[in-house]
């Protein structure tokens, strides 16, 4: 299974902007979250 990491700061909205749009694909392509 694929790995994907995200590298962020706490309060940072675009991080969680960005970890919500690959939270939402998690599923359709099957990798693993860190």
């Amino acid at each position: 299974m694929k790995k994907v990491t995200i590298y962020s700061r706490t309060g940072c909205h675009l991080c969680e902007i960005a970890i919500d749009k690959v939270k939402s694909v998690k599923n359709e392509f099957n990798f693993d979250l860190q």
